[in-house]
Order: structure tokens, then C-alpha cells, then sequence
């Protein structure tokens, strides 16, 4: 895509506010973390928290989207490598059951209520922003490639549709849309910096798709239904988790009914022989 092509009405608007919006995010939730304060970091007290990590990586990605709208392709790359990198080595920790040492990295955490991994951002989080890096170092290459608006678009289809399965999971309490698993969960402000993310490559890739010189497919079709696999799949997830959780609630309390039942008939089966006894020593 040439430089000039980045200042076409409302795709640079988007990406402008999506940078904009992703970099006050992050850098808000920054000065969180450095100045203690719980209402940037939390949202509310019963939310999770964002990770340090994650606010740097959503300021990097606001950044890249900024550097792309004005055509600063070098910063949008660095940006994009930045945030691969910390996406795959979370994720790696995750698969490896391992520490790099990069949770913490930026400053000691003391605002947690983790009990595993504390500082380490979740796993859907690293993966979302695997994806993202990806597009954004692939967005600042400004070779045509016919395919390449379709590569951007999914990924930030996927990206936007785990985003608003989260959405929907604080939106109905439910607690396993956001949580996949034993891990952390994701922090409510973090699904609306994914949905500005996905805004912003959406945004790219449609002025990308009109500045090829080849016929492309019609994007809107594939789209949709990528969106709605990912979603399906996050929801298929949940739902199946959820049920994990309902039958081992079930187990554990037909266990705890079945102790207390055979307690129960010990100690009447004890009293009833005293009682037996009892009345055998009055008559000797």
C-alpha cells in the first residue's frame, strides 16, 4: 500500500481512533500499576485486573496503529515485533510450564489476587496479541500481496469475536467466557482494547483491498463466517467447561451426602447397642 493511501477518509479515522483509544488504554492502566491505584487497574474491585504486560503491549499496538495512519512503517514494525515477542514467550510459558522471568519485568507485583502466575497475562490474552503483532509487522510492509487483506481480516475477525465472547460473559456472569481453565482471567477493560485492535487492522484492510490491482474475493462472506466459528468455538468452550464445573459440584456433594449418611448410621447403630446395654445392666 503506498504512503498516500493511508489518509483515505473514514479507514485512517478508524485506525486514528483505535491507535488513539489503545494507547490511552495502556498507558492508563501504566500509571495504575506505578501509582497503585486499583480503579485503573481493576475497573471495579471485583473485576480482574490487566496485567502490566498487557497495557504495555495494548500501548504498543495503539502506537503501530498510529505510525500506520501517517505512514511511519518502521515504528508500526518495531511495534509489532515488540508485541509477537511477549505474546509467544507468554504462550510458551503456558505450553511449557515454565518462567522467563518477563511477568514482572516491568515492575514487582503487589496488586494481585492470582494464585498462580502472578503479573502473567492469560493465555487468550498472549494469543490475541500474537495475532495482532503478526498483522501489524505484516501491515507495515508495503509490498501488495493478493491475498493480504484477507489475511488481515481474519485475524482481526478472530481478535474481535474472542473479544465480544468475553464481552457477553461479563454481560451474563458468565465466568468460564472469560476464563478458559485453571488460568487468569481476562481483565473487562482488555476486551474492549482487542475490539479497538480489530477495529484498526479492519480498518488497514479495507483501504488494502482497494488499492489491489487484482480481483480479490468478496470479503464480507468469509468474514462472517470466521467470526462466527470463533465465537462458536469460544462459547463451545464455556459451555463445556461450565459443565466440568456443574458435575464436579454434583459429585462433590453426593460424596459429602454419602459420608455424612454412613456417619449418620454409625453413630445410630452406636447408640441403638448402648441403648441395648443399658437396660441389660439395670436387670443384673
Amino acid at each position: 500500500m503506498a504512503q498516500g493511501n493511508a489518509s483515505i477518509g473514514w479507514p485512517k479515522l478508524v485506525m486514528l481512533v483505535a491507535g488513539a483509544g489503545c494507547s490511552i488504554l495502556g498507558l492508563a492502566v501504566l500509571l495504575g500499576w506505578y501509582s497503585s491505584n486499583e480503579v485503573l487497574i481493576h475497573v471495579s474491585p471485583a473485576l480482574p485486573p490487566m496485567q502490566s504486560n498487557t497495557a504495555l503491549n495494548f500501548w504498543l499496538c495503539g502506537t503501530g496503529l498510529l505510525a500506520l495512519a501517517f505512514g511511519w512503517w518502521s515504528l508500526t514494525a518495531v511495534s509489532g515485533v515488540i508485541v509477537v515477542t511477549v505474546g509467544l514467550l507468554t504462550f510458551f510459558q503456558y505450553m511449557f510450564t515454565i518462567d522467563l522471568g518477563i511477568d514482572q519485568c516491568l515492575m514487582a507485583i503487589e496488586i494481585t489476587r492470582q494464585p498462580i502466575f502472578p503479573g502473567r497475562m492469560a493465555p487468550t490474552t498472549a494469543r490475541c496479541f500474537t495475532v495482532s503483532g503478526f498483522a501489524l509487522v505484516s501491515m507495515s510492509r508495503r509490498a501488495q500481496r493478493q491475498y493480504r487483506p484477507l489475511m488481515f481480516c481474519s485475524g482481526a475477525v478472530m481478535v474481535m469475536a474472542i473479544a465480544l465472547a468475553m464481552l457477553v460473559g461479563y454481560a451474563t456472569n458468565t465466568t468460564h467466557l472469560y476464563r478458559w481453565g485453571p488460568y487468569i482471567q481476562l481483565a473487562l477493560h482488555t476486551t474492549f482494547g482487542f475490539v479497538l485492535i480489530g477495529m484498526g487492522i479492519l480498518a488497514f484492510a479495507w483501504v488494502d483491498d482497494r488499492t489491489q490491482l487484482t480481483d480479490t474475493p468478496t470479503l464480507l462472506p468469509i468474514l462472517v463466517g470466521i467470526g462466527v466459528l470463533t465465537a462458536t468455538l469460544c462459547a463451545w468452550e464455556a459451555l463445556g467447561a461450565q459443565e466440568r464445573a456443574y458435575i464436579r459440584q454434583m459429585i462433590q456433594a453426593e460424596t459429602a451426602r454419602g459420608a455424612g449418611t454412613g456417619a449418620g448410621a454409625r453413630c445410630g447403630y452406636a447408640i441403638g447397642a448402648l441403648e441395648i446395654r443399658i437396660p441389660g445392666q439395670h436387670e443384673s
